[in-house]
């Protein structure tokens, strides 16, 4: 496995790479994946460049988060358990830390996608389960490959970078259409924005809803 020290970064596009803390023999098929879904956002959404910083797996983000914040003094597995990011199941999106303190500076600079090191070794077995959970309703369709799972944290972090789920727009299309899209979906605003965004940027024929969805975002760059 490639050293955190040597983990480097990760071109994006033009202009725009990544701190990369994927371990040093993962996939092309992933990389790639993970370069076209933010890439395409990055150039439609400007601002998600600075809500995502960083990709990888958690393990190897925690250990060099964790060199940084007992530099400072600060509660290491306190501060790491309440972010959530040592319970990771399969992938998240980890936005930027409110606060003026040392320990929420160190992990706003972490701020981005990060995936177990199971599923970034398994890919296929993790595509299978997205199939399964397309076919029962449970996520949005999409392309029912990685690259839908990674554009469902990348919505989480468009969210983020514009406010997307305060605006009035976007509560009444969810209210209106909280169950149009997925059960996932209808938990919360801030997942029924993700899931939009991920049938509409890797699905063929995305939903009207989620088409709706994005083009109310889109028009946040006006």
């Amino acid at each position: 496995m490639r050293t955190l020290e040597d983990s480097g970064r990760l071109r994006i596009c033009s202009g725009y790479t990544v701190d990369n803390f994927m371990d040093a023999d993962t996939s092309g098929y992933l990389l790639q994946a993970i370069i076209d879904v933010i890439g395409a956002a990055a150039r439609d959404f400007p601002q998600v460049k600075k809500a995502i910083k960083c990709v990888g797996i958690s393990d190897n983000m925690i250990e060099r988060c964790r060199a940084e914040l007992e530099s400072v003094g600060a509660d290491v597995d306190d501060i790491l358990d309440s972010i959530g990011i040592t319970r990771l199941s399969s992938m998240c999106y980890l936005p930027k830390i409110e606060g003026r303190d040392k320990a929420s500076k160190i992990l706003s600079r972490y701020c981005g996608i990060y995936m177990t090191r199971k599923v970034a070794e398994n890919i296929k077995d993790y595509e299978e389960k997205l199939k399964r959970s397309i076919s029962n309703g449970w996520i949005s369709r999409g392309s029912e490959d990685i690259r839908q799972a990674i554009a469902h944290e990348v919505g989480h972090a468009i969210d983020y970078a514009l406010k997307a789920s305060e605006s009035d727009v976007i509560k009444q299309l969810y209210e209106e259409n909280m169950y149009g899209i997925s059960l996932y979906a209808s938990s919360n605003i801030r997942e029924y924005i993700a899931e939009c965004y991920a049938e509409y940027i890797t699905g063929d024929s995305p939903c009207d809803i989620a088409v709706q969805v994005v083009k109310a975002m889109q028009k946040f760059l006006k």
